[in-house]
C-alpha cells in the first residue's frame, strides 16, 4: 500500500507531468509539419496567423485550414477514414 501511495504522491505526479510537458515540447520543436483540423468554408484566422489554406481532399471536398506564424507554409492534406464519414487534417510547414 505505501509503494501505491509513493507512486500517486503529489511530487511524483508532477515530475511525470513535467516530463510529459518537456517531451512533447521537444518534439513540436523538432517537427516539420503539425496537422490541423479543416473546415468546409473559409475560416477567420486568428491574428498572427498567415492567409487561409486550402485544398480539395482526397474524398473531393474543398478544405481550409489556418497555419501559424511557426509553421508559415501550407502543405496538403490527408483524410482519416472513409469518405463516407471522414475527418480531413491540413498540414503546416515551418519552411
Amino acid at each position: 500500500m505505501n509503494g501505491l501511495k509513493k507512486l500517486f504522491s503529489p511530487s511524483t505526479l508532477a515530475a511525470t507531468l513535467a516530463s510529459g510537458m518537456l517531451l512533447s515540447s521537444a518534439i513540436i520543436a523538432l517537427a516539420d509539419d503539425i496537422s490541423t483540423s479543416t473546415v468546409t468554408s473559409p475560416p477567420t484566422c486568428d491574428f498572427g496567423h498567415q492567409p487561409n489554406c486550402w485544398s480539395i481532399d482526397q474524398c473531393g471536398v474543398q478544405v481550409w485550414w489556418c497555419c501559424t506564424s511557426s509553421y508559415p507554409t501550407c502543405d496538403g492534406v490527408a483524410v482519416g477514414g472513409p469518405c463516407t464519414n471522414h475527418v480531413t487534417y491540413g498540414f503546416c510547414k515551418s519552411r
